[in-house]
């Protein structure tokens, strides 16, 4: 594959990119552009920024617009590279399947905090898997759920 327009570097695509995706409403374009261009190059994020200059060839650029396409009729980044990493770990993902947001982790760390800090840690765990549940039945109670456990 040769490599070819100069205009077709890592940096430019994923500045064009997080515009692009800013304007369909993303709450996150630049972080989405980052994604889905490692997912096409097999690198991490921190490996486009080492090699921002380097060209990309034409299958490249390609593949890459098929998947900020996707994402600007917002499918969810996850859907479409296949994985989410949550809590430091990659799981794999599919279409349909239930993607954590990140107030998700947030309300892990503190649910693992409130157990490592419990007088009875089982009865903890008990009581936090009772309102990890009413969680997914009622999204709008994770911030009774958070606020439960900053309080007690």
């Amino acid at each position: 594959m040769s490599r070819q327009d100069e205009g077709h570097t890592v940096l430019n695509l994923l500045n064009k990119s997080a515009a692009y995706l800013a304007q369909k409403g993303s709450p996150s374009p630049r972080l989405d552009a980052e994604l889905l261009l490692a997912s096409v190059l097999g690198c991490s994020r921190i490996s486009l920024y080492v090699g921002f200059d380097k060209p990309l060839c034409a299958a490249e650029v390609d593949s890459y617009r098929q998947l900020v396409m996707r994402r600007g009729r917002r499918e969810p980044v996850a859907y479409i590279i296949g994985k989410k990493e949550f809590m430091g770990r990659d799981f794999k993902v599919q279409a349909g399947a239930l993607v954590p947001r990140p107030e998700t982790e947030l309300m892990a760390e503190r649910g693992i905090e409130a157990i490592r800090n419990a007088e009875d840690p089982q009865r903890q765990v008990l009581d936090w898997k009772f309102r990890m549940v009413e969680c997914a039945f009622d999204p709008a109670s994770a911030r009774r759920v958070v606020g439960l456990i900053d309080h007690g």
